[in-house]
């Protein structure tokens, strides 16, 4: 399994780490790192009978009593799926 971690999070740590760059050499690092392609990490909240609030369909964790639109496990851009709808969603949009 591929390891993700965020562009800003290698920026951050070069810049704490590799304090003697900067001017053009610190520019081309940016650049180069922002060049790097991203990996799609989606995902989706499936309801059942027996797991009403959801779970993850790439970590298999099931979601707490929050709506959200990340697995706060896995990081994956998460969308709605199932036989019952997300029963978070349907009390806030009263």
């Amino acid at each position: 399994m591929s390891e993700l971690i965020s562009r800003q999070t290698v920026i951050n740590e070069i810049a704490n780490t590799c304090f003697w760059l900067s001017g053009d050499d610190w520019n081309e690092l940016i650049e180069c790192i922002n060049s790097i392609p991203s990996v799609e990490n989606k995902g989706e909240w499936i309801s059942t009978e027996d797991r009403p609030f959801g779970f993850c369909s790439k970590c298999d964790r099931d979601m707490d009593e929050t709506s959200t639109p990340y697995c706060p496990y896995c990081g994956a851009k998460m969308t709605w799926v199932g036989a019952i709808s997300n029963p978070i969603r349907k009390e806030n949009e009263k």
